[in-house]
């Protein structure tokens, strides 16, 4: 069966020859730490480079060497303006008249690397209209604006996974001939959700709502959500992602409280914005707190996030859980709307919460509260409300199953109260007797089965507790 290549693929595909050739490049230097790799202990790519990178993290020796590898064959090229690492404190200046800016992770689960697990290359690709020298302003664009982004699996085989904005193909290396070909021409990730990925030794770090969540996938078949699931973590954030795109589920780096004044681990360019297109390229949903990953104006080049991506089924129920109300909340504070409600979802109760005047921040809920307004918004007012179970910032279609459940099942309700009293007085029996009585009986009879399936959808779309 003959399979097309990359480079025949880019040609027929890619918005512009320079763009082809920027990703056979990184293609090409692939081979050779897959080639790194393969020889391990052999050849002396084993440990620790005795350095951290910017973020304070341990370098592992083959994290250096890929990274002059990627840098150097990108530099080379007339069409790259610039780069940007996560093992570079700053942006590397390229070629002042090129096109494109470059932004990867030479080595993402790298610390898989001593016990011979997956690891793999993530590259991001924007364009770039400066001038003069190349500046990090200029990288500071939303994932949105990605002309291309990928990555490469170094695992039992080696597979380079591409989006040019329009789906996502996968390429699989096929050693005899040094080419990539294609194997997957369509990815699609999978509507059912049966698997969840997350670093579960964090549990006790995280926000109550999201420990909610989780511990409702851990309850399987006995638990809310009725079904059992698998939960999964090769700590290599492309590994998990190819999961996902090969076979659905669900994966989750949420906030955790170990650093509060840290937004998340991931980051947000090299990371987080790949991740999110190829996955919302093949039908799946991409999230922070602050929102879709690929609409976040971007800070700084090592900005961090939560990420919570996967499955669209699986994104949008945890977010109806509520993991994400408070810092949303607190968003529309810091834009001036002094009635912003803010939702928080403590273990043991539902409360919400109106932005007021100063008051006092009580209990474990208050303080976290407090410590996320304080961080991203400078907002110390809080006023607790009790109830209100259903103000979760859920769809406005939920919202109108909830009141059309409600008024269905009041309605059918109030009928049978009627039908009942007239019965009593006419002491005849309880069956349909004249016209009115007609009426009131096919009230009670279609206000029950609607009420009830309209409460039943919505409890779908967003349970209440």
């Amino acid at each position: 069966m003959s399979r097309q290549n990359l480079s025949d693929y880019l040609s027929s595909n890619a918005p512009s020859s320079t763009l082809a050739q920027l990703i056979l490049s990184i293609a090409e230097v692939s081979r050779a730490i897959r080639d790194d790799l393969s020889g391990g202990a052999l050849n002396d790519i084993l440990g620790a480079a005795g350095a951290e990178n910017v973020q304070g993290e341990e370098q592992k020796k083959l994290d250096v060497i890929a990274n002059e590898r990627i840098k150097t064959a990108l530099s080379a090229l007339p069409s790259v303006r610039g780069i940007a690492s996560e093992e570079e404190d700053e942006v590397v200046a390229a070629h002042n008249d090129g096109e494109f800016l470059v932004t990867f992770d030479p080595l993402d689960g790298s610390s898989n690397i001593d016990i011979n697990s997956m690891v793999g290359t993530i590259f991001s690709v924007l364009g770039s209209r400066g001038e003069g020298a190349v500046s990090e302003a200029e990288f500071l664009q939303p994932g949105r604006q990605q002309l291309a982004a990928g990555y490469v699996l170094y695992g039992p085989s080696v597979m380079l996974v591409l989006t040019l904005g329009k789906g996502v193909v996968m390429f699989t290396y096929e050693p005899k001939s040094g080419e990539y070909l294609l194997t997957e021409a369509e990815v699609s990730i999978a509507r059912e959700c049966k698997e969840f990925a997350i670093n579960m030794s964090n549990q006790r770090h995280w926000h109550p709502a999201m420990q909610r969540y989780i511990g409702e996938l851990l309850q399987g078949s006995e638990g809310p959500r009725g079904k059992n699931y698998n939960m999964r973590w090769v700590a290599a954030m492309v590994a998990d992602v190819h999961r996902i795109l090969c076979r659905g589920g669900l994966f989750c780096y949420p906030w955790d409280a170990r650093k509060p004044e840290q937004a998340g681990k991931l980051r947000l360019m090299y990371e987080a914005n790949p991740m999110g297109l190829l996955v919302e390229q093949a039908g799946g949903k991409v999230c922070t707190p602050d929102g879709n990953i690929l609409d976040i104006q971007p800070e700084h080049i090592h900005q961090r996030v939560p990420v919570i991506l996967g499955a669209a089924c699986c994104v949008r129920r945890v977010v109806a859980g509520g993991y994400h109300a408070l810092l949303m909340a607190v968003d529309d504070a810091r834009s001036g709307d002094t009635g912003a409600v803010v939702v928080v979802y403590p273990s043991d109760a539902q409360s919400i919460g109106y932005m007021s005047g100063e008051v006092s921040f009580d209990g474990a809920t208050g303080q976290m509260l407090k410590a996320w307004t304080e961080q991203r918004a400078g907002v110390r007012a809080y006023q607790t409300v009790y109830g209100l179970h259903m103000a979760r910032f859920a769809p406005d279609v939920t919202r109108w199953l909830y009141f059309l459940g409600g008024a269905m099942l009041t309605m059918a309700i109030a009928t049978g109260m009627v039908l009942w009293t007239v019965k009593r007085r006419e002491r005849a029996p309880l069956s349909i007797g004249n016209h009115m009585l007609e009426r009131l009986n096919v009230g009670v009879l279609t206000g029950v089965p609607i009420g009830a399936v309209a409460f039943l959808i919505a409890n779908r779309l967003l349970p209440l507790d």
